[in-house]
């Protein structure tokens, strides 16, 4: 099942897997969100880890973007996480643990 996941200078690298993730969010005043991104592509030659904003929208998630902020609400509306702009991405506070 690898998948071409092309770059900027149209390189590409191979998406070797799928699977879900969880996220766990420091959001407003340091309480921490826990949420599952179902169908993400596991890429192990990225340096970090890499969310589209359609697969976002996929998994019933809102996502405004708003003066260099990403603000992502889970479908109960509840924000899952902020994410600040850097270098043209939105960097989001998350760590993402795969399953075993």
């Amino acid at each position: 099942m690898p998948k071409h996941i092309y770059l900027r200078d149209e390189h590409f690298i191979l998406a070797v897997g799928i699977d879900q993730v969880t996220l766990h969010a420091a959001v407003d005043h340091g309480s921490m969100n826990t949420d599952i991104v179902q169908e993400v592509l596991h890429v192990p030659d990225l340096n970090g880890n890499l969310l589209s904003v359609s697969q976002f929208d996929h998994n019933s998630y809102d996502v405004q973007f708003m003066d260099g902020t990403c603000h992502i609400s889970n479908a109960q509306g509840q924000i899952s996480t902020i994410g600040y702009m850097r270098r043209n991405l939105y960097i989001l506070n998350v760590t993402t643990h795969l399953p075993k």
